[in-house]
């Protein structure tokens, strides 16, 4: 990790640590996310089983989470190994690899504008870091926001507009596909119009949403409907969600509007 966190750990925050040195009773680790700290396993908090030896369990150099026991006055940390679930060693190393990447994103720009990668880093790590607690937490908000999030930083243009389309890129890559087949006619003698108005609503409504809506026409009165987003779950909300309204703006105006099921 580029950026290193100031000052002393949390009493019960998860922490990725490298073993330094192992001792009969104890092993001394590195926390990785801290400057030059370091702190202590005893070997009662190695694991829930009766421990013989040490590095029957972990050995020098080794990647570890512990959580944080004890943040003593002198500066002392005790932290454990046991007291960490299988979940949240896995969350807390997911979290370290989406920090990895971003920075490796970060450097990639810089080499792209021919700038030294790690001065990039930190320059640009920097200004994102007066927003967020770590480039993990600016990733995942952008997940859940949407890229125009970076559009509100203070980053220089051309690093601003870069960085939007790559990760942008990435996150449609990322994105589903969900499709419903849909029949809509009407009776009425300005059909047409009133039909088309029922498309705009359609867009509209999934513009509001953050959604990318395509509408393919099939045959008559038969059309797709064909969205892009995060996960399935989401898009059948939306869809229910659509529907609803889409159901109250068609009854209003005369309009037959029919949900036939998933595209084919």
């Amino acid at each position: 990790m580029f950026f290193k966190r100031e000052g002393k750990p949390e009493k019960g925050e998860l922490l990725v640590c490298t073993v330094k040195k192992i001792l009969p009773h104890a092993a001394f680790v590195i926390l990785d996310e801290f400057n030059n700290l370091e702190a202590m396993l005893h070997v009662s908090e190695i694991s829930s089983r009766w421990v013989k030896n040490i590095k029957d369990h972990i050995s020098e150099g080794k990647k570890i989470v512990c959580k944080v026991l004890e943040v003593k006055p002198n500066g002392h940390i005790d932290v454990s190994l046991k007291r960490v679930t299988n979940a949240e060693t896995k969350r807390k190393l997911n979290e370290i690899k989406i920090e990895r990447r971003m920075e490796k994103l970060i450097e990639s720009i810089a080499r792209n504008f021919k700038e030294d990668p790690k001065g990039g880093l930190k320059k640009i790590g920097g200004i994102i870091l007066q927003e967020f607690d770590t480039l993990s937490d600016f990733s995942n908000e952008i997940k859940r926001e949407g890229p125009e999030l970076i559009k509100e930083l203070d980053l220089p243009k051309k690093w601003k507009d870069e960085l939007y389309n790559q990760i942008y890129n990435q996150l449609k890559s990322q994105m589903v596909k969900l499709c419903k087949i849909v029949d809509v006619s009407s009776y009425e003698g300005d059909a047409i119009v009133k039909i088309r108005k029922l498309f705009e609503k359609i867009y509209a409504i999934a513009k509001k949403n953050g959604v990318e809506m395509k509408i393919r026409y099939i045959s008559s009165p038969r059309y797709s409907l064909g969205i892009t987003i995060k996960n399935y779950k989401m898009g059948e909300s939306f869809f229910e969600k659509l529907f609803k309204e889409v159901d109250k703006f068609a009854s209003k105006n005369k309009i037959k509007f029919d949900v036939v099921g998933p595209c084919k």
